[in-house]
């Protein structure tokens, strides 16, 4: 066989083997011409038919159209010339041409299988960008064979010029739409061969399929996704901003799939998807929490950081108070001081609705943050704005801590909370500690010597208002106010010991009471109280029914 550009092609095939059989030979051997663009022409202008025999070809050849090859001899092919012979093999020649018209006429054949293979020839002859090619194959992208919906989008890849939009459209469509799972597969395929790099519009349409109901489509976007994080360009933290994206979608299955792929892109993508992953570690899917976990090892080898992050997760997400204020305890105790996430977790948690952990948190925040802390700051006067009486009370005892003395903002709202008839001695207490932050106080667990209780030249350290380990919900008001009346109407109060009213302006009483409920999980709780009006200062503990000095 010769072609038109002069090569030749020697093809030794039975002669029951038809013209298509040799066609398809030959394609094997020239893959720019397809069996469906290919004319073979034996000694006249016709071209043949695929389903004529080569053996009727040799018997029906007039002279000078085929020739004799002796057995065991090197003979040239000499052009049309020779005669049969039935003992020794024939030799054929003929003159290939690639042509489109039949691959061409082929896209509107009836079956399937021949559209099929029209369209593959059409991505290798026809010439790329060929307007009227992209054209032609594009109407069959909706074809009801799903075989040909197939070919038709790898055919229209190949022959729109690089970085098409209609191209990629197509395919995208084909990815998202197509009804068959083999035709999103093909269409997944193609669009992970053609990618380029950090196409962020691409790369979430293939994290869509994660919710593809197919499991082996599922699978396959998993590792295409994890191949992209791998990558040293932007597709990688745009592959992990796609699948983290679906660690919040309503079913189950697909936030299990995207916890997968997180887990198998590893540590490298942990800045990107740590924040996202505290919902599905409180996640009430099973399946989901325990593959949570293991992405959580995956992402955080350091079980200290592990720790804190579950503790923030449960802080946010628990559905129980229990473990939420138990969490926020071990933030407290185990986060280090400045710890941004924890802060902003424990911000966020004073936010919400919930009494008792909108106190814990604002108890806890002096231990995570120092002094003048921005988001500290304007959580605790959020708190004053809106929160119950006993959340108000609590951050007016903890603002002094955390603000700093020339905070406009803060001395302005304690100042408007000074005529509040709960809140007002508080108000006005945080104030003097705020204008004098070296005034004198007494820690809580620290007894006053005779020299504090009667000198004047008691030091503590600036904003020394004791620190909370925590607080009584059970104890009442009455039950307070109570003990302090007692404790102002006994004996033991110095008759000589007299304070000046400077004195008594500047270092208010402190009045410590340890108030104690049994509660079902026998947890001790202590409190204590600053109060002010008595003519000396004095130091005494309490219980519930009880008040006596140290």
């Amino acid at each position: 066989v010769r072609n038109v550009a002069g090569q030749t092609l020697h093809v030794e095939l039975d002669p029951r083997s038809t013209v298509r059989a040799l066609k398809q030979r030959l394609a094997e051997q020239w893959p720019k011409a397809p069996p469906i663009c290919q004319r073979l022409l034996l000694g006249g202008a016709e071209a043949l038919p695929d389903s004529q025999e080569l053996g009727g070809l040799a018997a029906s050849t007039e002279p000078g159209t085929a020739e004799v090859k002796e057995s065991g001899g090197n003979s040239q092919w000499p052009g049309y010339g020779g005669n049969p012979h039935e003992e020794a093999p024939q030799l054929l020649r003929f003159l290939m041409v690639v042509s489109l018209e039949d691959a061409q006429q082929a896209l509107s054949a009836a079956s399937g299988k021949l559209r099929a293979e029209a369209l593959e020839a059409m991505s290798l002859v026809a010439p790329k960008g060929s307007r009227g090619a992209c054209a032609a194959v594009s109407r069959l992208l909706q074809d009801e064979v799903p075989e040909v919906r197939l070919a038709a989008v790898a055919s229209l890849v190949r022959l729109s010029p690089e970085g098409d939009e209609r191209a990629k459209a197509a395919v995208l469509h084909q990815l998202k739409e197509d009804a068959e799972s083999s035709v999103r597969l093909a269409a997944l395929k193609l669009l992970m061969s053609t990618l380029p790099a950090g196409c962020r519009r691409t790369i979430d349409a293939i994290a869509q399929r994660l919710t593809d109901q197919d499991t082996f489509v599922v699978q396959q976007v998993e590792k295409a996704l994890t191949s992209l994080s791998l990558r040293p360009d932007t597709s990688a933290p745009a592959a992990a901003d796609a699948t983290a994206a679906f660690l919040g979608y309503r079913k189950a299955d697909v936030r299990l799939a995207a916890l997968h792929t997180i887990t198998a892109m590893g540590e490298s993508v942990a800045l990107r998807v740590l924040d996202r992953l505290g919902p599905v570690l409180e996640d009430k899917d099973k399946r989901v929490r325990q593959q949570a976990q293991v992405a959580l090892i995956r992402l955080l080898p350091d079980p200290h950081d592990r720790a804190l992050a579950s503790a923030r997760a449960r802080l946010l997400h628990s559905s129980t108070l229990s473990a939420r204020v138990g969490a926020m305890k071990e933030l407290a105790r185990e986060a280090a001081m400045g710890d941004e996430k924890t802060i902003m977790a424990a911000c966020s948690a004073a936010r919400e609705r919930s009494k008792g952990l909108q106190i814990e948190v604002l108890k806890s925040l002096p231990s995570l943050v120092a002094p003048g802390h921005e988001l500290a700051v304007s959580c605790l006067l959020q708190s004053l704005e809106d929160a119950p009486e006993e959340v108000r009370l609590v951050a007016l005892k903890v603002l002094p801590q955390l603000a700093l003395s020339q905070d406009a903002k803060v001395l302005q709202v304690l100042r408007s909370l000074q005529g509040h008839s709960q809140l007002g001695a508080e108000a006005s207490r945080a104030l003097r500690l705020l204008h004098d932050p070296a005034g004198t106080m007494v820690s809580a667990g620290e007894a006053p010597s005779a020299h504090n209780l009667s000198g004047h030249d008691h030091k503590a350290k600036p904003n020394a208002y004791p620190t909370y380990d925590s607080l009584d919900m059970a104890v009442q008001e009455e039950k307070q106010a109570s003990a302090v009346r007692r404790v102002q109407s006994e004996s033991y109060l110095h008759s000589g010991m007299k304070a000046d009213s400077e004195d008594q302006e500047a270092l208010p009483l402190l009045l410590g009471i340890r108030c104690c409920q049994q509660l079902s999980t026998s947890l001790r709780l202590r409190r204590k109280l600053q109060l002010g009006g008595v003519d000396d200062r004095v130091l005494c503990e309490s219980t519930a029914t009880e008040a006596t000095l140290p």
